[in-house]
């Protein structure tokens, strides 16, 4: 056992870390950054409405519950949480606030372990508190990332691209496998979920006139012929059981691994198959606002988006997606 010592260092010691992936860090913390960003941005208008004081599912209420069930103690190890110091309106805004500033801090590459901290436990705060709105696999896959990422993260204040402090290859490992997790658990929970559509290659036949956000352009896709549904099924369940264990072949099997994911999600969005909601005032380039025509339903201050026709885009930020979207088969 005279390999452990230098196995287990060599695993968690950033001096040994990964020096091949100094750039590959530096991107994927800007974008865990804008994701943070989007997260609380989204929440900063919704929050005191889910668990405000007069809010659907007030977080004062089942903290109160939680302090009577488990005691003062334990309370904090199962809802473990900021809240439990103020969960006033002004404080729900405020965790909201120091998110944001964090996750722009963050992308401004300013101390990366410290915002990623307060990121990470402003965003926990809320979804331990949270209750019915905090169930989604989103959720969980955010915090997961956000807290291996505070080991992968370089130290200092300015690190630049961190060379002093290589990626941690565990936490890089850790990462990795999350990402494997997402796709093939997606794919083992349609096989034995026992849905006998995901197996007969009938799931994508009414898939567009169900789904939870139909677009318009769906409606053209809902009327080809079988063969391409059942094509769209099979390459489904050829990337999330299949296609996804490339991730731990070699490096240029890897490479085909993800320029296939990111090829199906550009066709996926070329196809119209994802229409997301954007803050009345807040659509960004690429995307246009469907109108109120197509009878989907009025929301207030929110805006129904769909990727635009247009080629044409403006500013480095909608030129670096036109980039990775257009060449994703390259990457």
């Amino acid at each position: 056992m005279h390999w452990l010592p230098s196995a287990f260092r060599w695993l968690f010691n950033s001096e040994r870390g990964a020096p091949n992936r100094l750039i590959p860090r530096w991107l994927f913390l800007r974008a865990l950054g804008c994701i943070y960003f989007s997260a609380f941005y989204s929440l900063i208008f919704q929050i005191r409405g889910l668990i405000g004081p007069q809010g659907i599912l007030p977080a004062a209420d089942y903290l109160r519950a939680a302090t009577q069930s488990l005691g003062p103690v334990s309370r904090v190890w199962y809802v473990p949480s900021l809240l439990w110091l103020n969960s006033g309106q002004q404080t729900l805004t405020a965790l909201c606030a120091i998110g944001m500033l964090a996750s722009l801090i963050l992308i401004l590459n300013i101390w990366p372990r410290a915002t990623l901290l307060i990121c990470f436990a402003c965003y926990l705060s809320f979804v331990s508190a949270a209750q019915d709105f905090s169930g989604y696999q989103s959720d969980g896959m955010l915090l997961e990332a956000g807290f291996i990422a505070l080991f992968f993260a370089p130290r200092g204040i300015r690190p630049g691209l961190g060379e002093a402090s290589p990626p941690q290859r565990a936490a890089l490992f850790l990462l990795l496998f999350e990402w494997f997790r997402i796709y093939f658990e997606s794919g083992a929970a349609k096989i034995l979920g026992g849905d006998p559509e995901w197996r007969n290659f009938t799931a994508m036949d009414e898939y567009y006139q169900n789904g939870p956000l139909p677009t318009w352009i769906g409606w053209y896709l809902q009327h080809l012929p079988h063969w391409f549904h059942a094509s769209t099924t099979f390459a489904t369940l050829a990337l999330e059981l299949v296609l996804v264990w490339m991730l731990f072949l070699p490096r240029r099997w890897r490479i085909v691994c993800t320029s296939s994911s990111l090829s199906g999600l550009n066709a996926a969005a070329s196809a119209g198959l994802g229409v997301g909601v954007q803050a009345d005032g807040f659509v960004p380039n690429g995307l246009a606002v469907l109108p109120r025509s197509v009878a989907l339903p009025e929301l207030g201050h929110i805006e129904f988006v769909v990727a635009g026709s247009g080629r044409t885009l403006r500013g480095p930020a909608n030129a670096l997606a036109a980039a990775i979207l257009d060449k994703a088969d390259r990457l």
